[in-house]
């Protein structure tokens, strides 16, 4: 990137543009514009959560909100999914526990993420996370059927919990999270996450709703048996 370059093109969809923008003092905001339909009230329910949130560790912090997008202060940091795996045991030990106090927090100050994966975790160079993009996050239970993709789901399907499946008929609490940090740990541990990915989502929703999945420990040996255990125990329906 050459030195007088003040914008960064992160992620361009019909959906969101996210841009990384360089001030006149040379700090760096990241700027998150909701795009297509509903994309105002996309922004007021992120915004919403993200106001929970202020000062707390291991989530994206407010640097200002116009012109229809949100401005935040940037952390230097690659996203789970693209950093290669299988984690080896002790890296992973590390991160597993530091993203569970992070979304613990979260849950403390009363926001539901309802998309966690590796696509929304940021880790940097110390391994410290971040949960970002709370684009679909409710702030109560009661909020559970806000913001809801057109598709019907709400969340990423290969680390989405059942009862986010909308086939359950139960609501969407903090659970979801648990369950979809497991899954996010899974593949961290495995390769791969519990179901695949490149599959018909129909499949993958039978899945979460029907099967479960070999244990971590089984799929790769090195991964600590009490660690396996756990992640199972948040793959739980």
């Amino acid at each position: 990137m050459r030195s007088d370059r003040l914008e960064e093109l992160l992620y361009d969809s019909e959906r969101t543009r996210v841009v990384r923008i360089r001030a006149e003092d040379g700090s760096w905001t990241v700027s998150k514009q909701p795009l297509g339909p509903g994309a105002n009230e996309r922004l007021h329910s992120e915004l919403a959560a993200l106001r929970r949130l202020v000062g707390v560790p291991g989530t994206p912090q407010l640097a200002g909100d116009a012109d229809g997008a949100l401005h935040l202060r940037d952390t230097p940091a690659r996203t789970l999914a693209a950093l290669p795996g299988p984690w080896t045991p002790d890296r992973l030990v590390d991160l597993a526990h530091r993203l569970a106090l992070v979304l613990a927090d979260v849950h403390r100050h009363g926001v539901i993420h309802r998309d966690v994966s590796p696509a929304n975790v940021l880790v940097t160079e110390t391994g410290e996370p971040t949960l970002i993009d709370f684009e679909l996050a409710a702030l109560t239970v009661q909020d559970h059927h806000s913001q809801v993709p057109e598709d019907g789901l709400a969340g990423t399907l290969p680390y989405l919990a059942p009862e986010q499946t909308g086939r359950t008929g139960r609501p969407v609490d903090h659970r979801a999270d648990l369950y979809a940090l497991g899954a996010t740990l899974y593949e961290l541990a495995t390769g791969a996450p519990p179901f695949g990915r490149d599959r018909e989502p129909l499949s993958l929703i039978h899945d979460h709703l029907a099967r479960v999945p070999d244990p971590p420990a089984e799929v790769n040996p090195q991964v600590p048996a009490m660690l396996s255990q756990i992640i199972m125990q948040l793959l739980q329906k």
